[in-house]
């Protein structure tokens, strides 16, 4: 089965945050944006960057929801 995607679609979405790895301090976390619909969606990791010291999962949450409301599942870490 192949992902469509439709730029003019406006789903609702789903979110919600999943153990993504165990660090000596801390649990790192996956934010996941899942438009509510018949997939399969197309998806798109956000890597943030800034090696969890500057900046998280958080950084690109308007950008992650207006995706999965477009239709592309997000995982951002």
């Amino acid at each position: 089965m192949t992902a469509t995607y439709d730029p003019d679609a406006d789903y609702e979405i789903r979110i919600w945050e999943e153990d993504f790895r165990q660090v000596p301090s801390r649990m790192l976390l996956a934010r996941i944006c899942q438009p509510i619909g018949d997939g399969p969606f197309p998806v798109l990791l956000d890597l943030h960057g800034g090696a969890w010291t500057f900046k998280d999962r958080m950084a690109n949450v308007a950008m992650a929801e207006a995706m999965a409301r477009s239709g592309i599942l997000t995982v951002s870490v």
